[in-house]
């Protein structure tokens, strides 16, 4: 179902660039303990994974058994890390709810270029079911929740129309239809994004150029101007597409949403500035387990309430309040 979001934003970000880009620019930055782990893959290749937690002792919970604490796995986006604005608030709001958190870096997004040729891309849902299983394994009596942010989340999407195997999910700021995505950030102000995110893709593709994984020229790297074209030329190739229509057709969530079975929320503002208001889904397209939580404002990952420079993350609360319906 779609509801309306209770969300209210800080004066004056009531505009979705002010709530993309304030938290980019000012957001206080939290320090979070954290136990890294290198995770070989089955192709050979490997991925980091930050082990946070796995809980704080300065605040309470309703758990007396730490191990069978529920588990959230958190998924970033396109060029996002640990070090990302949003995600070290999230994971002391998480903590602070009883859950002990998984962060996930895609392949070649901890800093360190991954071994193969192949990159981060929409369509790979591989790791996920890599982490989910050592979950299984060391931790058998916890439960399995996940929390995607912008591409992240519509991997996770896409993921949760294919299986079962998780209790609830939530995802922020969805890029529904991949090409939707690619057109709306080579328009106007929203370049200004486009920009940024092709800065931090040309210098992971650079670190495979050094690497001798990948045969291109720098000067060709250098020309690509647009997410579209860096797709064309760099993701879909080295990833197994013929082109960018056929890799957008594969990735693009919305398809996947009718088959979801887990419950899952899913917030969106109609301000997003990488997400054109027609992708969002109607909800038709939604599955009975998901809900599609719409703000007016909010902008892409912002969701800041207060005034401006004493603001709270909506996110922060509204995300564990409902991992809590079903978890505990």
């Amino acid at each position: 179902m779609i509801i309306n979001s209770i969300f209210k934003p800080a004066w004056p970000l009531r505009n979705g660039h002010l709530q993309t880009l304030w938290p980019f620019l000012f957001q206080r930055r939290f320090c979070v303990p954290f136990q890294q782990e290198r995770v070989e893959l089955l192709d050979g290749d490997f991925m980091d994974v930050f082990w946070c937690g796995p809980y704080f002792q300065d605040h309470p919970t309703r758990h007396t058994d730490h191990s069978a604490r529920p588990i959230v796995m958190i998924l970033h986006g396109l060029g996002g890390c640990f070090e990302s604005h949003y995600v070290k608030g999230m994971i002391k709001s998480l903590h602070r709810h009883g859950y002990r958190v998984v962060f996930i870096h895609a392949r070649g997004c901890s800093g360190e270029s991954n071994r193969l040729l192949r990159t981060f891309h929409a369509a790979d849902t591989s790791e996920l079911d890599s982490v989910v299983q050592i979950i299984r394994q060391r931790y058998p009596g916890s439960l399995i929740t996940a929390l995607g942010f912008s591409l992240g989340a519509s991997i996770l999407l896409k993921w949760l129309g294919t299986q079962n195997t998780i209790t609830a999910a939530a995802a922020v700021s969805v890029p529904f239809n991949l090409a939707d995505t690619a057109r709306t950030l080579n328009r106007g102000f929203s370049r200004v994004y486009q920009s940024y995110l092709l800065r931090r893709l040309k210098l992971l593709t650079l670190n495979k150029i050094n690497a001798g994984h990948l045969i291109t020229t720098k000067n060709k790297l250098r020309a690509l101007t647009s997410l579209a074209d860096y797709d064309q030329q760099i993701t879909a190739p080295i990833n197994g597409f013929d082109n960018t229509q056929q890799y957008y057709q594969v990735a693009s969530c919305t398809q996947y949403l009718t088959n979801i079975q887990n419950p899952t929320l899913i917030v969106h503002a109609l301000d997003d500035p990488f997400v054109p208001k027609h992708a969002v889904p109607s909800a038709q397209e939604l599955a009975t387990p998901v809900t599609l939580e719409l703000s007016n404002t909010g902008g892409h990952v912002g969701f800041l309430q207060g005034t401006p420079f004493n603001t709270t993350r909506y996110l922060e609360y509204r995300i564990p309040s409902f991992l809590d319906i079903h978890c505990k």
